[in-house]
């Protein structure tokens, strides 16, 4: 996963919008201490709102937070986490697109 802000590769802690991006820990810092919108979106944003999230979760989390979960609500669960992801990977490629295009000289 990425920051959807400076696109380096999550480690460790992130920051999750309610618009559903994802922040590295300074780039969050960073809006919230300016004009506080969703670098994404431009959805304005609270520090309340804010969640901070576990990039790699160790088993032990996993764990804990499915005990007694059925197997509907864990269902459900996956497929959200499958879409945020794929959410996640169309920003990363529309990035690139954006890089790539933007590199490609205009024709005359």
């Amino acid at each position: 996963m990425r920051c959807n802000a400076c696109w380096r590769e999550l480690e460790g802690r992130a920051i999750s919008t309610t618009c559903g991006h994802l922040l590295c820990t300074e780039d969050a810092s960073k809006m919230l201490s300016n004009d506080a919108a969703c670098p994404i979106c431009d959805q304005v944003l609270s520090k309340s709102l804010l969640k901070p999230v576990d990039v790699n979760p160790n088993d032990e989390w996993i764990n804990m937070a499915m005990a007694g979960v059925s197997p509907q609500i864990l269902m459900k669960s996956a497929y959200r986490s499958v879409m945020f992801y794929l959410g996640q990977k169309e920003l990363e490629m529309q990035y690139k697109m954006n890089r790539i295009s933007g590199s490609v000289p205009a024709e005359m």
